[in-house]
């Protein structure tokens, strides 16, 4: 058994969503379940087991080239807590008097994870 990293997304609030909006993303497309798989984070396993929260993850990572424009209800979903925010630039933003800072810099585009993973099948 290999034990890996896990996901880095930049901005979890985003990318990691619970059973109620996966239902509701696939409600509005259901080609939105491509892309969007279960998620254990480390409060979730213990020593001999582990506890399914219920937490999903849009799996968007850039070694999968996805096309956000082919699921809509996930792009919408993502554009909802605003693309500056999602860009992967490292640029600081002012949006209505808040300073927003963009998650770091990287060649992905503004939807995808923000690292790139080998193991991202597992």
């Amino acid at each position: 058994m290999r034990i890996n990293y896990g996901i880095k997304t930049g901005y979890n609030e985003a990318f990691i969503i619970s059973g109620a909006k996966k239902d509701e993303l696939i409600a509005q497309d259901p080609k939105s379940a491509e892309i969007i798989r279960p998620i254990l984070r480390g409060k979730d396993i213990k020593r001999y087991y582990y506890k399914f929260a219920d937490q999903w993850v849009i799996a968007t990572f850039p070694s999968r080239r996805y096309n956000i424009e082919s699921y809509p209800a996930v792009k919408k979903h993502l554009l909802s807590f605003g693309r500056q925010r999602l860009e992967q630039t490292g640029r600081e933003y002012e949006i209505d008097g808040i300073k927003v800072k963009a998650r770091k810099k990287t060649n992905n585009k503004w939807f995808e994870t923000q690292d790139s993973i080998s193991y991202w099948d597992e």
